[in-house]
């Protein structure tokens, strides 16, 4: 850096010389003396100008850093601004990890007291499934049912009758997207009653799809909507 402050100095110098030798022989004194003030004023301001670079880079990468550390992740170390790549060590090499699906898991969000036994089966679907059941008559009453493809699971399933939804997809990612942008949404066009001697199953598969007397296209505003 310095070396290159040194050759655009000298640069400046040159070519202000230069100007004044072949002005010098054409102007009278006043117009010279302007023309020296005029001259000093130029190589002043290009070497404030060269100087100033490294002091207002720093100045920007400080109020970058401050605002990144106030931004940023608490979890995380604070990120700075550097003119320099990253060297292979510090970059990411690998995407953030999602959740793990929670197969042949059952959560209730709502107390009851008698159940039923009910299968979930996914034998003949590529594809993992969350099932929702919601109370056809109180919306903030439901549970999910998560299944692997290709698989079966037995469950408590509370006595009441619902409106039964699958959102359906291949890479888990949480309770909160799902399975991300790919995610499927259907609901199942018959209600489920279960009462406590009920023994019964619900099943989907990648055939099931193509079939409108059994499934309806959902929104994913639908099977979030809780009441």
């Amino acid at each position: 850096m310095e070396l290159f402050i040194i050759v655009v100095f000298l640069l400046v110098l040159f070519i202000s010389v230069y100007i004044y030798t072949k002005l010098n022989k054409r102007l009278g004194d006043n117009h010279k003396k302007t023309i020296i003030r005029l001259l000093i004023i130029i190589q002043l301001f290009c070497c404030f100008f060269i100087y100033y670079p490294p002091t207002r880079q720093y100045i920007i990468n400080s109020m970058s850093n401050s605002l990144l550390n106030t931004y940023a992740d608490p979890s995380q170390s604070p990120v700075y601004i550097s003119s320099q790549p990253p060297t292979p060590s510090t970059r990411q090499s690998t995407p953030p990890a999602y959740e793990q699906f929670p197969h042949n898991t059952t959560n209730y969000f709502f107390t009851f007291t008698n159940t039923a036994d009910i299968t979930f089966i996914t034998t003949a679907c590529e594809r993992k499934a969350v099932f929702k059941l919601s109370d056809i008559y109180d919306k903030s009453k439901y549970l999910y049912v998560y299944v692997n493809n290709n698989s079966t699971i037995t469950t408590k399933i509370p006595v009441g009758t619902y409106d039964i939804y699958c959102a359906l997809g291949f890479f888990w990612q949480n309770d909160r997207d799902l399975f991300g942008y790919d995610t499927d949404y259907y609901k199942f066009n018959e209600i489920a009653t279960i009462t406590s001697l009920t023994y019964g199953d619900i099943t989907v598969s990648d055939t099931l799809f193509d079939s409108e007397d059994n499934l309806n296209d959902t929104t994913k505003k639908e099977f979030f909507n809780n009441g």
